[in-house]
């Protein structure tokens, strides 16, 4: 094998030492798409390797101009694997039989790392409250397949991803896209002050919306700081100031 199949094997290998990310890759990589999608034709393992890379569609150079689209300058590529494969024909019974040689490489980009013609996507019958406050941010909203344990994410900035049709969850990355704004850029990664702010303020949300997830903020702040009560105390100033935001541009 070449060096850039042993890597991609590589990959797919160390997605088996998590399985708490394994599960949710394995979940989403079952999740087809009404659009003729080149990765529902691939294998699981194909698949697998989009999802940990962050996308649920990837196509090669030529498969993204057949929808219109086309790659960005500058933005690279990933690897997934291609069987080798020939046929051997059995002398004493006259069959044939494929036999796998080994593996080589084919170069796909992600959607994310392409423009053009939109692509069908879905979206629920009815859109969560303060959805006009993302908009009005510039913020793009999609819905799309669970590649984690993750329910959403967001850059903070421009762009939220959502796994579920939970309006909490929607509230819940809004608040920290208003954080983001507030304090003047987050941190990478789940830091537990920025996550504690989120699940808060998505809590208050909620309530003025007629839904309550007090206890499961509770619990959800309480794995990251260890004291929701205490958080509460701290944060307040904070989680006040993105909520004002929030409902000011509503």
């Amino acid at each position: 094998m070449n060096d850039r199949v042993k890597e991609t094997l590589g990959k797919i290998e160390e997605a088996f030492k998590q399985p708490d990310k394994l599960t949710g890759y394995m979940a989403a990589s079952l999740i087809k798409s009404e659009e003729d999608r080149p990765i529902d034709r691939w294998s699981w393992g194909n698949r697998l390797l989009c999802l940990m890379h962050g996308t649920a569609d990837a196509r090669t150079f030529k498969q993204w101009k057949t929808v219109n689209r086309y790659v960005k300058k500058g933005e690279k590529a990933f690897f997934l694997l291609a069987p080798n494969t020939f046929r051997v024909k059995d002398e004493e019974s006259d069959e044939t039989h494929v036999v796998l040689r080994g593996f080589s490489t084919f170069a796909v980009f992600s959607v994310e790392s392409t423009d053009g013609e939109p692509l069908p996507s879905y979206e629920p019958e009815t859109l969560p409250p303060l959805m006009n406050v993302a908009e009005s941010w510039g913020i793009s909203v999609k819905y799309c397949p669970a590649y984690s344990k993750a329910h959403g994410s967001t850059n903070g900035t421009d762009r939220i991803r959502l796994m579920d049709h939970d309006e909490s969850t929607f509230f819940h990355e809004l608040v920290h896209c208003a954080d983001d704004r507030c304090v003047g850029g987050l941190k990478g990664g789940q830091d537990p002050q920025q996550e504690a702010v989120a699940e808060i303020g998505a809590a208050v949300l909620a309530r003025l919306y007629g839904l309550n997830t007090d206890s499961n903020a509770y619990h959800y702040v309480k794995s990251y700081t260890g004291n929701p009560v205490q958080s509460l105390l701290k944060l307040m100033p904070r989680i006040e100031k993105a909520l004002n935001l929030i409902l000011d541009s509503a």
